[in-house]
């Protein structure tokens, strides 16, 4: 039999007063549902709390770099826009913001069909939004990355006010 030690004693003491200041109170079960409550409303708040800040993150915009890969070979990267087009998005101004990059108006959708998937599974319901095929994914980053090519040689989707 093997003695324990003074650490292993501490260790289970802790463990013994944990449970009993919070898992006698509370079960397993209600800590989950209060989590899955917090992030039902967290998201919505967060919109609010951007959409509130938007002229003071509109001021921000200012202090990003310029980027280095387009002064270096004259081409955009596939970031190209990102700023513009956030910002875009947070003024409402979708079109503008597909035409500057499409990138993040496309991830906010796919968040916001990832986001009612969760609120559907905290009500026990099984309904899948989005696609979970693998190849689904790989034929729209294909896409993605096809755009990204193409829009340094079309002059239509490169990004507003972009100045080579």
């Amino acid at each position: 039999v093997r003695s324990r030690g003074l650490g292993d004693v501490y260790k289970r003491q802790l463990q013994l007063l944990w449970a009993e200041l919070f898992w006698d109170h509370w079960d397993l079960c209600d800590v989950k549902r209060i989590v899955k409550i917090l992030i039902i409303f967290m998201v919505p708040l967060s919109a609010e709390l951007i959409f509130s800040f938007r002229k003071q993150i509109n001021c921000l915009s200012v202090m990003f770099p310029k980027c280095r890969f387009n002064k270096i070979t004259g081409l955009l990267c596939p970031a190209c826009g990102n700023t513009r087009s956030v910002l875009s998005l947070i003024k409402g101004d979708i079109l503008g913001s597909l035409h500057n990059n499409p990138a993040p108006a496309i991830i906010l959708i796919i968040l916001f069909f990832l986001y009612l998937e969760f609120i559907f599974a905290a009500f026990n319901k099984n309904i899948k939004l989005l696609p979970r095929k693998v190849f689904f994914w790989y034929t729209f980053l294909g896409l993605i990355f096809s755009f990204y090519i193409m829009r340094n040689f079309i002059k239509c989707l490169q990004p507003i006010e972009y100045n080579p």
